[in-house]
């Protein structure tokens, strides 16, 4: 009975992560390719775990034949629902509501399911064999981890969306069939059978054990244990993807973490994180922050390494807090509830409230923070430092600990709202946030430009009558080649517009279109900056994701520029072979040139890039500017150009364009991975 119940929680448990994983990407060609995307996801998985938790918590009160006909019923429903396929919820303009919207109604039903097989399992464990069922939660967190590796590193890079849609209903169907057979050998036990959990023997059987009871502080606590830790993983994985690209490595990556600490913290022998840990984690949340706040923290792949250290020992040591409180097991429903629900809620601050509180995708550093009075209210500091003289170490305990606490709170205050602070030499003009992004406004002494996490979108000098384009689009640059190729009635179109710089190279003549996801960057780019107001024509503005955009229209053009930046990223789905061949390459006219903006410090898309052209047929060309010279308003910048007129070939090649360096995987809407364009030290 022991395998049966194991293998059905152990399964359930890794079809839930799978499914999260895989349907969270296919999502990214929907609603822009975004950090954004995988955040609320990450809210709704949540919330339908909080559901199944709350459904098994309320049946659990029911006589085992019972539970057994409710559960039965919700298994057909479940099972009724495949193969899972995704239906796109189109009734809002609203997109969070519409990510939770097209979940639900393509998979929740079947998360629901799974989210309440463990604990449903558990409970029909404990009453049906007399034994502590903790373990089983141990064993389900450990198939979810089974899931994170699995996906990026077999069933992502080997196998199509059909084949894992195929495969993960079939899957499902066995995992259906573990749960009902477990439910069949509870209930043929007659002696617990029409039992209560009130009069099973569980309570007598875990009696010797000393469990803390559960009371209302003991319940606040595991609430502020489980939402810290959760919103610090939608917190820092939108940190990290909006500097690489929203990719379920870096997904499963830190989930995996969250995951591993908790399964650390439930083993029947748990490994916990000491206390005394807390003091140097308080520190390392100061320095952290400062450097934030001020402009000195680099994003690169040691920075990475830290967060990826930092969080790991954030979840461990509130996780180990957690463990400590867990209930006798004829409470575990209603403990298990409590803890999902401050996981929901971490993550629903995170997707829902932050976007519309803080200007700054700043929830990461204000959680931060916040830990930082917690770990004083846990009794994280209750351990005497050895190596300080005893003064020394009462001094600290009064003072010290609260001055750096409230260290941490200031800066993450000034970092949520950038106008408090002057930074790296520049003022801040305007700072906004939107669904898809938080940005900012600034500007020094010569120039104002638009900032996206740490990249830059533009700049404009602040001279009005100084058309000279800058950064990415710099005179004798790639894009300035590509200009010099078009004849003076062109068409052009730009994904991505960012503060409209590039339109410093329009011509009287040229009808130029520009296609904007977000509307916020639009308001940006004609309120604060004037190179849109600076064109011979005022040109045409849509609103909506580029390649979806794209299909709608009929029109052809003479130059194609895909310049969809998210932060240090290029979504991917922009990128495929399907987005090349079907929507941008029929909307380019014979002789036309289709331009791709690569320029990433993580990810190296020339590779990528040189597959799509040699899968259709399109000869390219690349062009690699290192350079940066601040006085020209110059950044390095890297661009690939496709085109079949020779003449514009030839003329690229004089202006040191060359051919792309070979890659093996082409990206396509049923396989991207990231993991071979990383770039390596």
């Amino acid at each position: 009975m022991t395998f049966l119940f194991a293998t059905a929680v152990t399964l359930s448990a890794f079809l839930l992560f799978w499914v999260e994983l895989f349907f969270a990407k296919l999502l990214l060609p929907h609603f822009g390719g975004g950090a954004h995307i995988w955040t609320t996801c990450l809210a709704a998985f949540q919330v339908f775990l909080l559901i199944g938790y709350g459904y098994a918590w309320a049946i659990a009160k029911l006589p085992l034949i019972r539970q057994a006909i409710i559960h039965g019923i919700l298994l057909i429903a479940a099972i009724a629902t495949m193969p899972i396929d995704l239906k796109v919820w189109q009734a809002t303009d609203i997109p969070s509501l519409q990510i939770f919207c097209t979940l639900l109604f393509s998979i929740g039903l079947p998360l629901v399911q799974l989210s309440t097989t463990s604990s449903v399992l558990q409970n029909w464990y404990g009453r049906a064999s007399k034994r502590n069922p903790y373990f089983l939660y141990a064993l389900s967190n450990a198939g979810s981890l089974l899931a994170l590796i699995a996906y990026p590193a077999g069933f992502e890079p080997h196998l199509n969306i059909t084949q894992q849609s195929a495969l993960w209903s079939g899957g499902f169907i066995v995992s259906a069939i573990l749960t009902a057979s477990a439910m069949f050998i509870s209930s043929r036990r007659k002696q617990y059978a029409k039992a209560t959990i009130s009069t099973t023997v569980l309570d007598a059987d875990t009696q010797a054990i000393q469990y803390p009871a559960l009371t209302p502080w003991v319940m606040f606590q595991c609430f502020l244990c489980a939402f810290i830790p959760s919103s610090l993983l939608s917190g820092v994985t939108s940190y990290i993807t909006s500097e690489i690209a929203p990719n379920p490595i870096v997904w499963a990556l830190f989930l995996g973490l969250y995951l591993v600490t908790l399964i650390l913290t439930f083993l029947p022998r748990p490994l916990l994180l000491p206390r005394d840990v807390g003091n140097p984690l308080l520190l390392f949340i100061l320095v952290f922050l400062g450097l934030e706040v001020y402009g000195l923290g680099r994003f690169d792949r040691d920075a990475l390494l830290g967060n990826i250290v930092f969080f790991l020992l954030l979840s461990w040591f509130y996780h180990s807090r957690l463990a400590t409180l867990k209930p006798a097991p004829a409470k575990l429903g209603q403990f298990y509830f409590i803890m999902v629900l401050g996981g929901a809620s971490g993550a629903l601050f995170n997707a829902v409230i932050a976007p519309i509180v803080f200007v700054r995708m700043s929830e990461y550093h204000i959680v931060l923070a916040l830990a930082s009075p917690v770990l004083l209210s846990l009794q994280a500091f209750d351990q005497n430092w050895r190596w300080l003289p005893a003064e020394m170490t009462n001094l600290i305990k009064r003072y010290a600990r609260m001055i750096v606490i409230g260290i941490c709170i200031c800066l993450s205050v000034v970092y949520t709202f950038p106008a408090l602070a002057s930074l790296d030499n520049f003022q801040t003009e305007r700072a906004a946030r939107s669904f898809y992004a938080s940005y900012l406004v600034g500007y020094n002494q010569n120039s104002r430009f638009l900032i996206h996490g740490r990249t830059l979108h533009g700049r404009e000098s602040l001279d009005e009558n100084d058309r000279t384009p800058g950064s990415y689009y710099h005179p004798g640059g790639p894009v300035s080649n590509v200009f010099d190729t078009l004849p003076d009635n062109a068409a052009v179109a730009v994904v991505g517009l960012g503060v409209g710089e590039i339109g410093s190279y329009a011509k009287p003549q040229q009808d130029w279109t520009f296609l904007e996801i977000d509307p916020l960057v639009v308001d940006i780019a004609q309120t604060n900056f004037h190179h849109l107001r600076k064109m011979p024509h005022p040109p045409q503005i849509i609103v909506g994701d580029g390649r979806l955009k794209f299909q709608e229209t009929q029109q052809q053009f003479d130059l194609i520029v895909l310049d969809a930046f998210n932060s240090d990223a290029v979504p991917i789905h922009l990128m495929t072979q399907e987005a090349l061949q079907d929507v941008f390459l029929p909307h380019l006219k014979p002789n036309g040139i289709l331009v791709y903006n690569i320029t990433n410090t993580f990810v190296d898309l020339e590779p990528i890039v040189q597959q799509l052209a040699q899968a259709t047929d399109m000869p390219a060309l690349t062009r690699f500017v290192h350079e940066v010279k601040p006085e020209f308003r110059q950044t390095a910048n890297h661009w690939v150009a496709l085109t079949q007129n020779p003449q514009t070939l030839l003329q690229l090649r004089l202006n040191q364009w060359h051919d792309l360096k070979s890659g093996k995987t082409l990206w396509t809407d049923n396989f991207s991975s990231i993991r071979a364009a990383m770039k390596r030290k």
